[in-house]
């Protein structure tokens, strides 16, 4: 919720840093996804 309206306020301004963070976050989460399948599949076989 506050990021939302950290988007509005960063946009207002320059749009590129609030999209940059968004967009770290983004990899970020994927790549905690994709390890943490990784791990669950090691530990499986």
């Amino acid at each position: 919720m506050v990021g939302k309206h950290r988007k509005t306020v960063g946009k207002h301004r320059k749009g590129e840093p609030a999209n940059r963070a968004a967009q770290i976050f983004a990899i970020a989460a994927a790549a905690a996804a994709l390890i943490y399948m990784l791990i669950r599949i090691k530990r499986i076989s």
